[in-house]
């Protein structure tokens, strides 16, 4: 290039492109966001992309059946994921014998063992199997725990049934 003054001179450019991480590890009810240590805002999708108020986490966990995606804010960029479909959510998480319900709850849930009318005992783990509360109660209360996805493991007789329950 020739410079003001008439003279050869060499541009360098040095440039950065930054990226956004907007991969999504879908584990329906819960979608997690893979970028790590950045800034989240989960979206719905079938709404226009309407914001979900104060869900800002790396994780979201899904309380209705629909299309969900995150918009990401890292390394001085935003992007929006694509939308991952959750269909899952308020299936019947039972058998012949024991019913869980309300499910999902904002409270409690109670759970029913037809024809068992003996002890019980009822174990609440997070989804990460840690313990977090143990009953001899048919009556779990779950407004003090996040929303989220939990385990209940019901014992009653010689018998054991693990029963997933949202928390809203």
């Amino acid at each position: 290039l020739t410079n003001a003054a008439g003279c050869d001179s060499t541009v360098t450019l040095d440039l950065t492109i930054n990226s956004v991480d907007v991969s999504i590890t879908n584990s329906s009810p819960t979608l997690t966001a893979n970028a790590i240590g950045a800034t989240y805002q989960w979206v719905n999708c079938d709404s226009s992309f309407s914001l979900i108020l104060n869900e800002t986490n790396q994780d979201f966990t899904a309380t209705s059946n629909g299309n969900y995606a995150v918009i990401v804010s890292e390394n001085n960029c935003v992007d929006t994921s694509a939308c991952e479909t959750v269909n899952n959510v308020g299936l019947n998480e039972s058998n012949s014998l024991i019913t869980v319900y309300p499910n999902p709850s904002t409270d409690q849930v109670n759970i029913q063992i037809d024809g068992y009318t003996g002890p019980v005992e009822i174990k609440l783990y997070d989804l990460s199997g840690k313990l977090l509360e143990f009953t001899f109660s048919r009556t779990l209360f779950l407004k003090d725990y996040s929303r989220g996805v939990y385990i209940i493991r019901i014992y009653y007789g010689d018998f054991s049934k693990d029963v997933r329950v949202i928390r809203q």
